[in-house]
């Protein structure tokens, strides 16, 4: 059934190969409709390209991570409609997802600062919500941690070892590891 649904998925999304990438992804075996499953059980308005869709629900099969997610920093601007704020795809990629002990991962220590950085270092976002810290993942490629990791030592302090993996806090919420007090 899984080409069945992919194929119809292809009849209109031909203009990107998403095939090559997922048969990478550590998904490969999945179909469209596991993760895009709104999508399919809407099909006849998704043909509208409908604003506000859900893209994907990973919360689906990664409902303990998806907890911890939701009181994240991340996971509760995304409920306020603040929809910069990062996803599990932006982390960890859309259609090519890899083991988080992958170097190939976005999540993999290696690609941290880049990741993280994706957001944080952009001068918008920073303007946008009123960030204390300008270019933090650049900050840590340049500082003593991020040359270590550089230099191959994947076990050097790296953003998640301060700020948390999926339940990042700002320093003023209740369980942030980065609070001053």
């Amino acid at each position: 059934i899984s080409d069945k649904v992919n194929n119809s998925c292809f009849e209109c999304h031909e203009d990107e190969d998403y095939s090559e990438n997922m048969n990478k992804s550590v998904h490969s075996k999945l179909s469209c409709a596991n993760c895009h499953s709104y999508v399919i059980n809407n099909l006849d308005d998704h043909q509208d390209k409908p604003q506000d869709v859900p893209t994907a629900d990973c919360y689906l099969c990664h409902r303990s991570i998806a907890l911890k997610h939701k009181e994240s920093i991340h996971g509760l601007s995304i409920s306020e409609g603040i929809y910069e704020a990062a996803n599990c795809w932006d982390c960890h990629g859309s259609h090519s997802i890899y083991y988080v002990d992958s170097d190939s991962s976005m999540a993999y220590p290696t690609n941290l600062a880049t990741t993280c950085g994706a957001c944080h270092d952009d001068p918008l976002f920073n303007q946008k919500f009123f960030s204390t810290v300008k270019q933090p993942g650049k900050m840590y490629s340049l500082s003593v941690h991020g040359k270590l990791v550089e230099k191959g030592n994947i076990n050097a302090p790296s953003c998640v070892t301060c700020h948390g993996v999926h339940d990042i806090k700002n320093r003023i919420m209740p369980g942030s590891k980065i609070a001053s007090v």
